[in-house]
């Protein structure tokens, strides 16, 4: 790992870069992970930074949102959660204005039905995807991407949602593979299966419309980390 260097004057604040050479390679966290896939073999980076507490809209980041974005922002009454708003898009904006040699007022996004983001113009054939959990947000580049959607997911751990809620929402053969174990690993087994899980369903822009038990990711790989080895028709 090795921090990046600044996107902004404004977000300097322990903004972090890795580079994942393969998207199907050993990487993976108990926080954070990727879909797994053999025929794909793409450059992921992934940006991260601590949430800024308190962040507020000023005329620099006024110019950066655009009309819908701004009207998003009103909305949302929780102090917190508009902080993370502002910051998650703003700094989007940045890192994708690098990318793309432009300013940050000049990269916009379009919606699909269910809200997953993308760029409004096909320019440098790049995908990206966002998260935000507890104090830090993440934010996932796809270059190339060919076709190919990314999902990325980050989670906040809990200790109450591990066993329960795994013979809830998730197949059998998870529910086994988490089970197997101590409660230290049922934890960390439940959020690499609840990551990738989010991961797929954000990678194929369908939110949580379909049930988290009607898909597996399971032990498959030579590392003992979790891939996606069924999806139904609806993914």
């Amino acid at each position: 790992m090795k921090e990046s260097d600044e996107i902004d004057d404004n977000f300097p604040f322990g903004l972090q870069k890795i580079t994942y050479p393969n998207i199907g390679e050993e990487k993976s966290s108990c926080l954070i992970s990727l879909p797994v896939s053999d025929s794909c073999s793409k450059s992921v980076e992934l940006y991260w930074q601590k949430t800024i507490k308190g962040l507020s809209l000023n005329q620099q980041y006024r110019a950066v949102l655009s009309d819908y974005e701004l009207e998003r922002y009103e909305t949302i009454r929780h102090s917190g959660k508009k902080s993370c708003y502002l910051q998650g898009r703003v700094l989007t904006k940045e890192i994708l204005a690098k990318e793309l040699n432009c300013s940050p007022r000049d990269v916009s996004f379009k919606l699909n039905e269910y809200g997953r983001p993308s760029l409004a113009v096909a320019n440098g054939d790049i995908d990206f995807n966002i998260s935000h959990s507890g104090e830090l947000i993440m934010v996932a580049i796809l270059k190339d991407a060919g076709g190919w959607q990314i999902g990325v997911d980050i989670e906040q751990p809990n200790s109450r949602r591990t066993l329960a809620m795994a013979e809830r929402f998730f197949t059998n053969d998870e529910s086994s593979y988490i089970a197997n174990g101590d409660s230290r690993w049922q934890e960390c087994g439940f959020y690499q299966i609840w990551t990738m899980k989010e991961d797929v369903l954000k990678a194929a822009g369908i939110g949580m419309s379909v049930p988290l038990n009607s898909f597996d990711v399971i032990q498959t790989n030579p590392n003992n980390l979790p891939a996606v080895i069924s999806l139904n028709n609806s993914i």
